[in-house]
């Protein structure tokens, strides 16, 4: 027979293996999004610079950088709000494991 605080310590360790894997799984995919994201746009940055064939075609390109910078500081700061709501998940739900105890 188990002495029950050592039960209830591997219990928790277990919620909390549990928790962790979770939570990592959740940063890898936040960052494969983003990584996914931000390549993208580099992406259709390169395709509409290699389409420049005048000066028209360069202004145009020029007067969207400023918008584009915009939605990317968007998505930065989207994408901080997310990793920082994950870690605090995480550290409210492994404070309750902890209670427990």
């Amino acid at each position: 027979m188990q002495d029950p605080f050592i039960a209830s310590i591997s219990e928790a360790a277990m919620q909390i293996n549990t928790l962790w894997l979770n939570s990592v799984e959740k940063s890898i995919n936040l960052q494969i999004e983003a990584c996914s994201h931000y390549a993208n746009i580099g992406f259709e940055q390169v395709k509409k610079a290699i389409e420049v064939k005048d000066l028209e075609d360069l202004q145009t390109l020029a007067n969207e950088q400023p918008n584009l910078s915009e939605s990317i500081n968007k998505k930065i700061i989207d994408d901080s709000k997310a990793v920082s709501d994950l870690t605090q998940e995480f550290i409210k739900n492994s404070e309750k494991i902890w209670q427990i105890l």
